[in-house]
């Protein structure tokens, strides 16, 4: 025998018809504390057979909206459910609000039969197919070199961290490379830009003999894994591969670099794009940190007819640059979730559905940016800058973005532009990216060299 409901609410979202029915009209048009009825229940998880009792027999009113100001059948559209939606627009045409506000909008993501548009929400009147599956399926997929900070090749061999026989004879083995920080920087060649690794060797005398008990005071020693896909045949402890070790030595002050003068070429905090993985996960590490201690969520917000972008700018930024929004995800948040209050808060403007496209280490100090596209909802020209974090949001056409584009090399980045032209992210940027893949239709797969 199954378990009797606890209430009106949780009958409806489990599909308990034959409860809902035991009970009276006043039980049927409760609410909860954020609004929600039992027709908007039913709707959510697509208990069909529940909301036809409700709509035809009960007669409860479908025009309710909860405290979001949503009516049953606009949550049945934004959840997906089909079979309820086709009820709702059976037995109450009209109850979908969403809907008619955006009818004939031609959104890119609205589509009533897409289940990825489902999630957003919004319906148009077919008479445009642009619909937000279709703009997935039409961009140009390819694999493109890794992010900035991202492709790793080594193994991070999690679980021989605590194996002290192999940790003793790789931090020893005269192949393995060690990525020197200092100064809180990590350490590069003058000549090449090019992360400068040093062998046990090189470093023994700071060391010294035996490093995993007893590390002089003021280092930092930690294991970060080993490169397995070398054609060397190189075994340590009976395993292949090259080990890797990251080695801090910023509580020595800056006359360590001194000593190093023989294995080095100099010191320096400029950064590249080679082997800027290790870098994203020395720091962290040799730092004490947690990794992602600040998961950011940075959303391309596109305009519900597919063509303009929103991007804000701070204060502090130099003139005509731009970037897409963004902020840190809050303990309890999705990613889904946050990406919506962000925008919310910083420009005014909401969202519908968002879709994840690739992620980036950002070792500044440790965090973890999470790059999304989303579509808005509304598209008031005078963005309201609710949190007041940006100095100024606004939309932009493809072609701005195209243009804006050909100029965001690196170089280029932090310097004002001529004539307040727009000034976008560099390719090193997680934003440069996201907004490449909307304006030229082409989707980025970040290779693997694992």
């Amino acid at each position: 025998m199954s378990q009797q409901p606890t209430d009106i609410f949780e009958a409806a979202a489990s599909g308990n018809l034959d409860y809902i029915k035991s009970l009276g009209r006043i039980h049927l048009e409760a609410k909860n504390d954020r609004g929600w009825t039992p027709l908007m229940f039913a709707a959510r998880y697509g208990h069909s057979t529940v909301v036809e009792y409700l709509l035809a027999e009960a007669k409860v009113d479908p025009m309710v909206t909860n405290k979001d100001n949503k009516t049953a059948a606009d949550l049945a559209e934004f959840w997906g459910s089909a079979e309820a939606l086709a009820v709702f627009d059976r037995l109450a045409p009209k109850s979908r609000t969403v809907a008619r506000a955006v009818t004939g909008s031609g959104s890119p993501f609205s589509s009533a039969s897409s289940g990825m548009a489902a999630a957003a929400g919004i319906v148009t009147d077919g008479s445009k197919s642009s619909t937000m599956a279709d703009w997935w399926k039409r961009r140009t997929v390819h694999e493109n070199k890794p992010l900035h900070f991202t492709g790793g090749i080594h193994n991070r061999l999690s679980f021989l961290r605590t194996d002290k026989e192999y940790l003793h004879a790789s931090v020893q083995a005269p192949t393995t490379k060690f990525l020197l920080l200092a100064d809180h920087g990590v350490l590069f060649k003058s000549s090449t830009k090019d992360l400068a690794f040093v062998s046990h060797q090189d470093i023994q005398h700071l060391i010294g003999s035996d490093p995993l008990n007893n590390l002089p005071e003021g280092l930092v020693l930690v294991f970060l894994g080993a490169d397995e896909t070398g054609t060397e045949e190189t075994l340590v402890h009976g395993r292949r591969g090259v080990g890797y070790w990251a080695l801090d030595m910023s509580a020595k002050g800056p006359g360590v670099k001194q000593e190093l003068k023989d294995a080095v070429e100099s010191f320096t905090n400029s950064l590249t794009e080679k082997h800027g993985h290790y870098m994203a996960e020395a720091r962290p590490a040799a730092f004490g940190l947690s990794f992602p201690e600040n998961p950011v969520v940075i959303v391309c917000v596109i305009s519900p007819d597919g063509d303009r972008v929103l991007l804000g700018r701070q204060a502090v930024w130099p003139q005509g640059m731009y970037s897409c929004l963004a902020g840190f995800v809050e303990p309890g948040e999705s990613l889904e979730e946050a990406a919506r209050r962000e925008v919310k808060e910083e420009s005014g403007i909401r969202l519908g559905h968002v879709m994840y496209h690739s992620s980036q280490p950002w070792p500044f100090p440790n965090s973890l940016m999470i790059g999304c596209h989303a579509e808005a909802l509304n598209e008031d020209p005078n963005v309201t800058l609710e949190d007041k974090e940006l100095e100024d949001a606004r939309w932009f056409s493809r072609s701005q973005i195209l243009e804006a584009l050909k100029g965001s090399r690196g170089v280029n980045w932090g310097k004002p532009s001529e004539g307040n032209q727009l000034r976008l992210p560099p390719a090193t940027a997680i934003a440069h990216h996201i907004l490449k893949a909307w304006a030229t239709e082409e989707g980025e797969i970040p290779q693997s060299k694992m």
